[in-house]
């Protein structure tokens, strides 16, 4: 069994790396709050010791771990080509996004060091952060793949339902005059959740909120969280957008991020259930729209946004819930 034999932090940009018997991994702030750790696809970096001991011994040399000044140590587990499976370390699973590519410091470190890194993924890999918890030295580390076959083929399934609503629906009928450009420049984040309890799923909109607001606006515009396992009675999806509510409030970015709401029953409080004008906000799962408060001030700087949810009403009556139900559904 794979171990976890080194934990390691930096408190700020150049600073020493802090060795650690324990630690705190969360969403939010990464290992023990590592300067690196906010949200983002480097969020913990990994590296495998035998990884590390090949480059010192192209080297002839014996610099300790920390001079990679990456977050975690193991032994045990070959790290290349692993991008988009997953680590496990007691309760906090990382996900692999990418090979963490050596960078200049490392030749600072040591000479020829930077060379030694780049074959086979010595220099480790980066990850993000999916579920939290503590980690200590000596606990057992698992690789497995992120998904099962089925998984996949249902997070595929409800991503693509998603797209194809959004673009034979949505934008096709214009309901949201600000989306077809992100969708055609690809900078929509879908994400399928596959929690099933709402400790899980506010964890989820907790990492993807604080994801969107760390990323970059030419890269992830607006984020859809698919919820395809839970919240399928309406009422209950109602109600729990009072906890999202309090999500905004206690992560402080009111006025950053807001909150849009899609669900496959969706029912205005003042209209009937089979009512043409509920699909404006009718999707194939229960969703959340993660949106920047920019992206709508901006929005409103060009055209008459407060016109645009009684535009959409007036368009789905003269429709005619026939018409709309088949292009829905479709």
């Amino acid at each position: 069994m794979a171990k976890l034999i080194g934990i390691a932090v930096k408190q700020k940009k150049r600073a020493p790396m802090q060795t650690l018997e324990t630690a705190f991994i969360s969403c939010d702030k990464g290992v023990a709050s590592e300067f690196r750790g906010k949200p983002s696809k480097r969020q913990v970096t990994v590296i495998s010791e035998k990884a590390w001991q090949e480059a010192n011994a192209q080297l002839k040399t014996d610099l300790p771990w920390t001079t990679r000044r990456a977050n975690l140590l193991v032994d045990g587990l070959d790290l290349e080509n692993t991008s988009g499976k997953m680590i496990t370390v007691g309760d906090v699973q990382l996900l692999i996004t990418q090979e963490t590519e050596p960078c200049y410091r490392m030749e600072e470190a040591a000479e020829g060091l930077l060379d030694a890194l780049k074959p086979k993924w010595r220099g480790g890999v980066c990850c993000r952060v999916i579920s939290e918890g503590k980690v200590e030295i000596g606990d057992d580390v698992i690789l497995s793949e992120n998904q099962t076959t089925e998984t996949k083929t249902q997070n595929d399934k409800a991503i693509s339902a998603t797209k194809n609503w959004l673009e034979h629906f949505v934008i096709a009928h214009n309901f949201c005059p600000f989306a077809a450009k992100p969708f055609n420049e690809d900078r929509i984040r879908y994400v399928n959740c596959s929690a099933t309890d709402e400790d899980e799923l506010v964890n989820a909109l907790v990492g993807e909120i604080l994801f969107l607001k760390e990323a970059k606006q030419q890269e992830t515009e607006t984020t859809i969280l698919i919820v395809p396992l839970m919240l399928a009675d309406f009422l209950e999806y109602n109600q729990f957008l009072d906890v999202v509510d309090s999500i905004i409030h206690e992560l402080k970015v009111e006025g950053l991020i807001q909150v849009a709401s899609f669900h496959p029953d969706y029912q205005f409080a003042d209209l009937d259930k089979d009512d043409v004008r509920n699909y404006t906000n009718r999707s194939p799962y229960p969703m959340f729209h993660l949106i920047r408060e920019s992206s709508i001030e901006k929005a409103r700087e060009q055209m008459d946004t407060e016109s645009i949810p009684d535009r959409n009403m007036d368009l789905l009556m003269d429709l005619g819930i026939e018409k709309v139900k088949k292009n829905w559904e479709n």
